[in-house]
């Protein structure tokens, strides 16, 4: 089922790239305009009271919202953002835990996320330390749980972006900032349309699905207490998961095999001679791109990717599978392991990892790589 497309970004990225006077849509926009403004805004609202209701018996009491009244900012020419969602712990929104779904316009994308409120300053300080006590409890439980602190991990390897105060900032900060100053501190991910120009309900569930697991660990309003629930993925969940987790590993080989390719046209060798994306004709081969060196000798390419950072503590592990492995050990003069950074970000890079310098389990074929402080990191996602 459709249930965002791309013509309501472009009606939203439309209508918040002009000015207004007056306080009012009216003076900069026609009346067919408005009333599809209304009808999305109405749309979001419809989504969020959904979730509300799927969600209350299991991880409730939720209450929803969604951006009303006049739509231009306060004292301003411009159009505020759209939004909506799902809020608990407080019965003010801007002192709770949320998960929203806010219109980003100029990226024509939804930022689904996790979010704690922006504590305004016109609220009391009783709900000031409520917001800072939902922060504490929410922090505490991650990192005295090791399974909930995996289960945290694999938001970000999902492609999850931890922010505090409009500023990117690692997963383990993010749980750091938020046991003192939860404040406007978001987990979101910047969800687009797909190919055929909309986001479907299904994508969508997927995502608020995996947050879930947070709001479980907000106490409601009025108590103390959290009611940790775990709720397994139905099966067209789990189906899409797998289907995002491909994709990362599909973008991080082809950002290899086209740097292959321009590798081997700087060397004038027939790239259409040497390089192939054998992964994408079968996963059975062990590796996944056969290039050559600059003697046109072959060379067998395991390639890694992950959504992370270099920098990130998160990255510096991944698992190979047997089949990968076997083919390693079988092929060490021919082969090379390239890891694959920050996939989705504006500038991917990559490395070649010296597997024979790296920890590797034999048990799980865990590796871990060994960095310039020999600090070793906690497992990442293996795509």
């Amino acid at each position: 089922m459709k249930i965002i497309t791309k013509s309501d970004f472009n009606l939203i990225t439309d209508l918040s790239s002009r000015d207004y006077s007056d306080n009012s849509m009216a003076t900069n926009s026609s009346e067919k305009e408005r009333l599809d403004f209304k009808n999305f805004k109405q749309k979001l609202k419809s989504i969020a009271e959904d979730y509300k209701n799927q969600y209350n018996s299991d991880f409730g009491v939720f209450t929803s919202g969604a951006s009303s009244g006049n739509p231009i900012k306060f004292n301003g020419t411009r159009l505020n953002r759209v939004w909506s969602g799902i809020f608990k712990g407080a019965d003010n929104k801007q002192y709770s835990a949320q998960i929203s779904f806010v219109i980003d316009e100029s990226r024509k994308c939804i930022d689904v996320g996790f979010y704690f409120g922006r504590a305004s300053s016109r609220g009391k300080s009783t709900d000031k330390d409520r917001l800072i006590f939902l922060g504490k409890t929410l922090s505490e439980s991650i990192l005295s749980d090791k399974e909930l602190t995996d289960k945290f991990e694999k938001l970000i390897d999902f492609g999850f972006q931890t922010y505090s105060s409009n500023k990117k900032v690692g997963s383990k900060e993010w749980l750091q900032i938020i046991k003192t100053n939860p404040e406007n501190s978001q987990i979101i991910y910047k969800l687009a349309p797909n190919e055929d120009g909309y986001i479907e309900a299904s994508t969508l569930n997927l995502y608020v699905s995996m947050l879930m697991f947070l709001m479980s660990l907000i106490p409601s309003v009025g108590t103390s207490s959290t009611n940790r629930t775990v709720k397994p993925m139905t099966p067209e969940q789990r189906a899409k998961q797998a289907e995002r987790r491909a994709l990362i590993g599909a973008k991080g080989e082809e950002f290899v095999f086209n740097k292959e390719k321009m590798k081997l046209e700087r060397l004038g060798i027939d790239f259409k001679k040497y390089l192939e994306h054998v992964a994408l004709v079968s996963d059975s081969y062990g590796y996944d791109i056969k290039t050559c060196d600059e003697n046109e000798n072959e060379i067998f390419i395991e390639v890694k990717t992950t959504t992370r950072t270099k920098d990130d503590f998160g990255a510096n592990s991944f698992h190979l599978s047997s089949n990968e492995y076997d083919f390693y050990k079988k092929n060490i003069g021919k082969y090379r392991l390239e890891r694959v950074y920050d996939i989705e970000g504006e500038n991917p890079i990559s490395e070649t990892i010296d597997l024979s310098s790296a920890k590797i389990s034999n048990e799980s074929y865990l590796v871990e790589i060994i960095t310039a402080h020999n600090r070793i990191a906690r497992p990442a996602s293996n795509h």
